[in-house]
């Protein structure tokens, strides 16, 4: 029997390739506005398939299966005594939009942050850009390295610095507090989860001002929709647990995969330099 974990990435892999192989043959038929709006229609498609896909890589959702682990916990043993079924369903969505708001803020800042300095002309040269992508084929293939190996033994991972961080806000009290844990755990996730990302940047630079700021908006999007739907069915814990067991069952699959679009992503941003 299939995963529904592995299903799901599978399916979406899949229309990621689909979009993707679209976008680089319309790389070649951009000469009339038809071409160009279909191109950037695209474009949209792969930009927002690649933040779902990157919100299922192993650092980002394995930090959002022990935060969720935490919110079903906290708000699970309150289900006994005065909040029923439905209030403990909207006080878990309430902590993860706030959560999801603080990880899209961060991610969004720190996307436009690297967007405008490529607009610098003492740094906006092809070489650079070029490199940049270089590095991020890099990062796949040590991604699919690490496939291979224990997390102990893993080469890209949150580095051990980070971790004192990480725990101090995994578990926040209020709801504000949970808007700071997305943005630390944001934070701590990008040296482990960053390659994507940089890809789509490398990407999307050189794109006028109107197309690649909406473009960096869909990306994020996508990238917290794993947050959104988990905190919809949290409420079920046989759920988040099945969901915690194929997550380990899938852990180096998964590596894989985003292995994989991150070279596709590092490649495209080499040749569109």
């Amino acid at each position: 029997m299939k995963l529904p974990l592995y299903s799901t990435v599978i399916g979406l892999f899949t229309f990621f390739m689909l979009f993707f192989i679209s976008f680089v043959f319309k790389q070649s038929a951009l000469t009339t506005s038809v071409a160009a709006t279909s191109s950037i229609m695209i474009l949209i498609g792969l930009m927002f398939l690649a933040g779902i896909l990157d919100g299922f890589n192993p650092c980002a959702f394995s930090t959002l299966l022990l935060w969720s682990g935490f919110l079903l916990n906290r708000f699970g043993q309150e289900v006994g005594s005065s909040l029923d079924i439905e209030k403990q369903r909207k006080n878990i969505l309430s902590y993860a939009f706030f959560y999801a708001l603080g990880i899209f803020l961060i991610y969004f800042l720190l996307g436009i942050g690297i967007l405008e300095l490529f607009r610098l002309k003492s740094i906006q040269t092809t070489l650079l850009v070029q490199i940049a992508g270089l590095v991020v084929v890099v990062l796949g293939v040590l991604m699919i390295r690490d496939s291979f190996f224990s997390h102990a033994k893993a080469l890209i991972k949150m580095p051990a610095i980070l971790h004192p961080l990480y725990k101090k806000y995994s578990e926040p009290a209020t709801k504000f507090g949970s808007f700071l844990s997305g943005i630390v755990i944001g934070l701590c996730s990008v040296p482990c989860g960053g390659a994507v990302y940089m890809a789509i940047l490398l990407i999307i630079q050189s794109k006028p001002f109107v197309v690649k700021y909406p473009l960096l908006f869909v990306y994020n999007i996508g990238f917290i929709l794993p947050v959104v739907i988990l905190a919809l069915v949290l409420a079920n814990k046989k759920l988040l647990q099945t969901l915690s067991r194929d997550f380990i069952l899938l852990r180096s699959k998964l590596k894989v995969i985003i292995g994989v679009i991150t070279i596709l992503l590092g490649f495209s941003s080499i040749i569109l330099a």
